[in-house]
């Protein structure tokens, strides 16, 4: 199999498995149990928090762990909703953010946020004392990077107002929130399996003046600052940590040569979708004119061993088309039914990447 959909789910690192493995023990309590045993699995909840604080740039005390991205996404967006906010998210955000977006901001072909439209809503909105702005740090089907120069972030701040970023697909892919956005951002998420965690383990970061705002999804226990009640998934958020501290030292250029490799040698059947610059190193979304059946195509190259997606796989089944793809050129663009994402890892190999280039011109044939 030639995986190539890990901005989907990504692999579990042998050494991340085999330490989860060796600790297992450690594992075994309750981690709010009063005994020994509780406060060694205390422990390692800590150990995974304090990791990803260091991996991002804030304080332990500023992260509350989720079941994922989604509901970490959620948890922000009803806490904002429920103080009165107007959520103003760019169109190509993920659906666990625009669901519950008051308006949507047009971004530009190359998947860049549009500053115009987005000032002209800051703008329109300007009475409003209470606005939040959901901006996604990248991208996850196209790999573009949505606020490459911190303009969105300035613009945040000369109107005052808040904002959110969905940082699922960033470390470990070349991406870095910068330190101007965690220092302005109200709030942001991150999910462990998209960088070699277990799955079921995400992480909300908020500023001090959020905590207030937050409300939980559900009533319980005081687990997780009271925010996310219940016996927390001990091993996904130690493994969540350890990820985070191998993410720092991944291979980022030999990523994107790989995907270069994969545009050029498909450059004569193929279309980029997005811009080129500003852009993960480990995603490209190709437009293949001559697909006009996606799921047919896709089917095919998994027959021949190679995974890859058509869009977001929480959207995959309930919709034909993809809606960053349409977001960005258009709802009558033939490009939504004829693009797919191919997103790596540094564990994909030279020659995963040669038979791919094989196997889509063979199918294509």
């Amino acid at each position: 199999m030639i995986y190539l959909d890990h901005n989907s789910s990504t692999y579990i690192l042998p050494h991340i498995y085999d330490e989860i493995h060796d600790k297992r023990d450690g594992f075994l309590a309750n981690a709010d149990a009063q005994h020994a045993a509780g406060r060694i699995t205390k422990a390692y909840v800590e150990d995974g928090r304090s990791r990803i604080a260091d991996l991002v740039g804030v304080k332990s005390k500023n992260i509350i762990f989720t079941g994922g991205a989604t509901e970490s996404n959620a948890m922000a967006m009803l806490s904002y909703i429920a103080s009165g906010a107007l959520i103003l998210a760019f169109a190509t955000e993920h659906k666990s953010v625009l669901k519950y977006a008051s308006k949507n901001i047009r971004v530009l072909n190359s998947g860049v946020a549009d500053l115009e439209a987005l000032q002209h809503s800051l703008e329109e909105y300007k009475g409003h004392d209470n606005v939040v702005v959901a901006c996604m740090y990248a991208n996850n089907e196209t790999g573009v990077i949505s606020d490459p120069r911190n303009e969105v972030v300035d613009l945040c701040a000369r109107y005052g107002a808040k904002l959110h970023i969905d940082a699922s697909q960033c470390y470990g892919k070349g991406g870095r929130l910068s330190e101007s956005q965690v220092s302005y951002a109200s709030s942001a998420v991150l999910s462990g399996h998209k960088m070699h965690a277990l799955k079921g383990v995400g992480a909300l970061i908020f500023k001090d003046e959020m905590q207030a705002v937050l409300a939980p999804l559900m009533l319980g226990g005081h687990q997780e600052l009271g925010l996310r009640p219940g016996t927390p998934n001990v091993e996904a958020i130690y493994s969540f940590g350890i990820a985070a501290d191998y993410s720092k030292n991944i291979d980022v250029s030999m990523m994107k040569s790989k995907i270069m490799a994969l545009e050029k040698d498909l450059s004569s059947i193929s279309e980029i979708n997005g811009g080129k610059e500003s852009r993960l190193a480990n995603t490209t979304n190709l437009y293949f004119p001559k697909v006009t059946d996606l799921q047919m195509f896709i089917e095919e190259l998994s027959d021949d061993g190679v995974m890859i997606s058509g869009m977001s796989a929480c959207d995959s089944g309930f919709n034909d088309k993809s809606h960053v793809i349409t977001a960005m050129y258009g709802n009558d663009t033939e490009r939504a039914n004829g693009s797919i994402r191919m997103s790596i890892s540094e564990t994909t190999s030279w020659t995963d990447i040669i038979n791919t280039i094989e196997i889509i011109k063979s199918v294509l044939a």
